[in-house]
């Protein structure tokens, strides 16, 4: 099957069905074949392909004690559904996947790394507090909150 238009029920994320709303036009969603609010799934695409310049890289290589390797991280249709807040089977995973061109199926890709004077830096330090720090009198939590 050939997607080509998506509508915003298919597009999962809260946001980016908000925006089809407001700017897509009428047409035929490839997704569910219903006439709904679309865009074309290369602009989809291309936002992705956007955010996850920012945020991914290709994994390293690790060898294992027995001389073998292997890459570490996520294919790239975990890494995109990641960013969709569902499955990596949903049909808007799989659609976009198949659209992107600097990513591909047989890498595995992680998580960049955060440089020491970056936001991020400071963001992982917040989750790895309340995950598995003090959750609810966590004063380092409530300096990065404020």
């Amino acid at each position: 099957m050939v997607v080509e238009k998506v509508c915003f029920k298919c597009a999962i994320d809260p946001f980016l069905g908000r925006q089809i709303q407001r700017r897509g036009i009428s047409a035929v969603c490839s997704l569910c074949s219903s006439k709904r609010k679309c865009i074309p799934l290369s602009e989809i695409a291309q936002r992705i392909e956007n955010i996850l310049s920012d945020y991914i890289c290709e994994g390293d290589f690790v060898f294992r004690s027995d001389g073998t390797q292997y890459q570490a991280g996520d294919s790239i249709d975990c890494w995109v559904g990641e960013l969709f807040d569902c499955d990596n089977v949903e049909p808007i995973v799989v659609a976009v996947c198949r659209k992107l061109s600097t990513y591909s199926d047989d890498v595995s890709y992680s998580r960049l790394p955060f440089r020491p004077d970056s936001m991020g830096h400071q963001w992982g330090e917040f989750q790895e507090g309340i995950k598995h720090g003090n959750r609810f009198f966590n004063d380092s939590a409530k300096t990065f909150l404020d």
